[in-house]
């Protein structure tokens, strides 16, 4: 008797739990799993029979069964109905393989119907209110109450409901976020409204309550401060879209605040001290200094290699500084200078785990791929949630690396995951004990990454103490900075250095 099982090397089971049996039809394979969550993963856009059991061996004897075509299932139609953003038109497919096909590198909405009627509905609705839109379900023959799943996600702050369970599961999976059950929608929109306005995980039964209580302020909103370092502007914006395009027209800092007199306090003081940090790394003599404004910064590089860059704090130079020193390269100065891709993941927050994709001066370009641009948080990151797993989010930086690479004809990619470079993007190491949702991700990458090769494309390792895309959780001993300062300028006045 052959069947594929997922959990290896476990004694039978008492007949106490639940055995979800799971035969793919056109493989001729089953698989037989005690966890609702890992059914959902084998199931997805995968045509399947399932069913579930109390019992391990009546699964198995029912999956065998299917295999030797002992059971005869009415076939139910599904149509796929799916809308594509960019080209603003709809499609109605049958088949889920081909679904996965069409959408790979899509901007799009995709939603699942029994009647072919109502998918073609649901598109002319997307299509007439521009976004994606909860089909209504008719009523259940058998008179089931429908239910409605709130929920909020803790990274954006924006909140979703659903009337299915099952998209309930997909939706949250490695996503920060709080998740209601309620008998109407307009319960659910009321729970919304009160965690948005208070952050907290409130009871169903408690929104009356907190609807009571006077004065209610929203949590949650950002406010951006933005110092502009040569034309000495400042400004205070809500929108983090338009503090980075300021930064890209000229070289600034940029902070958030949680309130707006906090951000415009810390633009007075940007413009009262007009001090700003520039570290200066000196590539042919390993050597590095740190000034303090435009002029200082032009004397000192003059005719000199080297790389710069701008801090908000001596600390911050001081950190980047001793990285350079300590891994500082001819083969990793040579990406540092040209345009390459580097990704990176970091959890030093403690938000999750956070991917970053950056240029080769540490500028985040994951807003390169418009169905991430919304996505990305404050800090210009993609932000996994806290999955507790570094090396599935390396890997996604890889990936989101390969989309970017591949779009805007860019040939050079570093990374300092050598699992991910060298084992795992190559088809290498791939063993029982990786999780269906990283082998998912994991031949994603081995179609990008050979696609990239064959345009002649190169990846590259690169330590993490002078990755770009690094978090800033690389620290190395450096030498005394104090002593290299004099030796560039002797004159300068070290009461002004703030050491």
């Amino acid at each position: 008797m052959e069947y594929i099982e997922m959990l290896e090397n476990i004694l039978e089971k008492s007949s106490l739990g639940n055995y979800y049996a799971i035969y793919f039809p056109i493989k001729k394979e089953y698989v037989i799993v005690d966890d609702y969550m890992e059914a959902n993963k084998y199931r997805e856009g995968i045509y399947h029979l399932a069913k579930k059991f109390t019992n391990k061996k009546e699964a198995i004897k029912w999956a065998e069964a299917c295999k030797n075509e002992d059971i005869h299932f009415p076939e139910k139609k599904r149509f796929y109905a799916i809308y594509f953003n960019d080209t603003q038109e709809g499609v109605i497919l049958t088949d889920p393989e081909e679904v996965n096909r069409i959408l790979y590198k899509r901007s799009a909405f995709c939603r699942k119907f029994f009647l072919k009627e109502d998918g073609l509905e649901w598109i002319e609705l997307v299509k007439h209110q521009g976004k994606d839109v909860v089909p209504e379900k008719k009523n259940s023959p058998k008179g089931k109450k429908k239910k409605y799943y709130g929920i909020y996600f803790i990274e954006t702050g924006e909140g979703i409901i659903l009337d299915s369970s099952t998209d309930v599961a997909k939706t949250v999976q490695n996503k920060a976020s709080y998740c209601r059950k309620f008998d109407s929608e307009e319960k659910t929109l009321k729970w919304l409204e009160i965690v948005k306005k208070t952050g907290k995980n409130i009871e169903p039964e408690t929104v009356k309550v907190y609807e009571n209580i006077p004065g209610l302020q929203v949590l949650g909103e950002k406010y951006y401060g933005v110092y502009l370092i040569e034309s000495q502007k400042t400004f205070v914006t809500k929108s983090l879209e338009e503090a980075n395009l300021a930064l890209k027209e000229e070289k600034g800092l940029v902070k958030k605040f949680k309130k707006e007199k906090d951000a415009i306090n810390w633009i007075v003081q940007c413009e009262n001290n007009k001090r700003v940090y520039y570290a200066i790394f000196f590539i042919e003599e390993l050597k590095s200094i740190i000034a303090f404004d435009l002029e200082m910064v032009e004397l000192l590089i003059k005719d000199k290699a080297n790389i710069n860059r701008a801090f908000e704090t001596v600390k911050e130079a001081n950190n980047w500084l001793r990285n350079m020193e300590y891994y500082y390269t001819e083969e990793m100065g040579k990406l540092l200078k040209e345009d390459t891709i580097f990704f990176d993941v970091g959890t030093g927050r403690g938000i999750g785990e956070e991917v970053r994709v950056t240029d080769f001066l540490g500028n985040s370009i994951i807003e390169k791929l418009p169905e991430y641009r919304e996505l990305v948080n404050e800090y210009g990151n993609y932000n996994l949630g806290k999955i507790n797993n570094v090396t599935y989010g390396e890997l996604y930086g890889f990936y989101l690396a390969l989309l970017i690479a591949l779009e805007n004809n860019i040939y050079k990619i570093a990374g300092d995951n050598t699992t991910v470079i060298n084992i795992w993007s190559k088809g290498e190491g791939i063993t029982s004990k990786i999780l269906p949702y990283e082998l998912e991700l994991i031949n994603k990458v081995i179609v990008l990454r050979k696609e990239f090769e064959e345009k002649g494309g190169e990846i590259f390792y690169i330590n993490g103490g002078i990755n770009p895309a690094d978090l800033g959780f690389h620290q190395k001993k450096r030498k005394n900075i104090k002593d290299l300062f004099a030796n560039y300028n002797e004159n300068y006045e070290k009461e002004n250095i703030d050491w």
